[in-house]
């Protein structure tokens, strides 16, 4: 994969996507074979600098029982993101109409896991999580599964005109989620 494109990776349930995420944000080294990174082994790598670089979207969306602001600024250096960077993020996530149905908007503290928001709801939050962090490389791991297709559309459209130039990487099993890319590679 070059540097800024986009790859769809597709596959049945079970068929190794997630797995090929997990390797490349070193939750666990290959045992064989190698993978690089910018032309670098990927072993030799710093964890912190290449998870810093990388935007990840796991398929279970995992929130904290604090505010939708803190909830997105997750993960940034800085303890709170500004909330422009916060209002931009959940603009490209699509999630920013929703936000500002709640009375306290951004400042909403929801349930531990997210337990006030629909299914689709908690998926953008954490889109707008990885975006916030203006990564490199942004893995998104079947994490449209939850979100209508109208709303995935949006989703899709945004990410491709604010992630020109960055790698981004599509796992999925959907048809619809993966015609944005244009190259992919099935996982048989």
């Amino acid at each position: 994969i070059r540097m800024g494109e986009t790859i769809a990776v597709t596959g049945p349930t079970g068929s190794g996507k997630t797995t090929l995420a997990n390797l490349l944000l070193r939750f666990y080294d290959v045992s064989s074979g190698d993978i690089f990174v910018d032309g670098k082994n990927i072993k030799q790598w710093n964890l912190e600098s290449l998870r810093t670089q990388t935007g990840y979207v796991p398929q279970d969306v995992i929130l904290f029982s604090d505010t939708l602001r803190n909830n997105i600024s997750f993960g940034l250096k800085e303890s709170v993101g500004n909330i422009h960077e916060v209002e931009e993020a959940s603009t490209i996530a699509a999630i920013i109409k929703d936000i500002k149905t709640f009375k306290n908007e951004f400042e909403t503290v929801i349930g531990e896991r997210g337990i006030s928001l629909s299914g689709g709801q908690k998926q953008r939050i954490s889109i707008a999580r990885a975006l916030i962090k203006k990564p490199q490389m942004l893995l998104l791991d079947d994490c449209l599964s939850a979100v209508d297709t109208v709303t995935e559309e949006t989703i899709l459209r945004n990410l491709k005109t604010s992630l020109q130039g960055k790698t981004t990487l599509i796992f999925s099993h959907r048809i619809s989620t993966i015609k944005y890319a244009p190259q992919s590679r099935a996982i048989l």
